[in-house]
């Protein structure tokens, strides 16, 4: 009890200026501690953020590219990967005309030059052979532009489906339609 006694004392031989500037440095250091755990916790936040949203997209049930201005490619999720069997570090940095000629045999380069001038587009079914692989199959595509921070266009973002097992149906279906199901001779309606 004397210690408290002489603390409040030593409060009431304060001056109120200084009382409020003991007070107001107290207020500002408790301030700059919880900044620091906030931020300690906004900066955990963010790192859990991005880890989630690249598991996610490395995850992905469909191809999701990122190309540069260029036409350079700045990502390539496991889904490509998995579909062309050419893995992202052999991708990521390349030119995609250098990479993949049928990007521009089916205009899909025209498609991604519009998507930079700030349109969503949809591709047609593109057929796509990768020679180092040997893989072929169909894909559809939609490309959107892909912004900066500022809100400037700085490259183009593609969703990538595949669809060789429903350009496989397709064919077989039109096969059927037009062949003989016993002989697979031409019918009638192909004549």
């Amino acid at each position: 009890t004397r210690a408290a006694l002489h603390q409040t004392q030593g409060f009431q031989t304060m001056g109120s200026a200084e009382l409020f500037g003991s007070i107001a440095l107290l207020l500002v250091a408790i301030y700059i501690v919880y900044r620091q755990i906030a931020a300690g916790r906004a900066e955990r936040a963010l790192r859990e953020t991005n880890q989630f949203a690249a598991e996610i997209i490395e995850n992905a049930g469909e191809g999701i590219v990122v190309y540069d201005r260029e036409l350079r490619y700045l990502l390539w999720n496991r889904f490509m990967e998995d579909l062309t069997g050419v893995p992202a570090e052999d991708v990521i940095g390349k030119h995609a005309m250098d990479m993949f000629p049928h990007i521009r045999e089916q205009h899909v380069d025209e498609l991604l030059q519009r998507a930079m001038e700030g349109q969503t587009v949809s591709s047609p079914d593109v057929h796509y052979h990768i020679p180092g692989s040997n893989r072929s199959g169909w894909v559809s595509a939609v490309y959107r532009p892909h912004y900066d921070a500022s809100g400037n266009i700085v490259g183009a973002i593609g969703l990538i489906r595949d669809i060789t097992q429903r350009k496989m149906a397709e064919q077989q279906i039109e096969y059927q339609a037009y062949h003989d199901a016993l002989t697979g001779l031409a019918n009638r309606r192909l004549f």
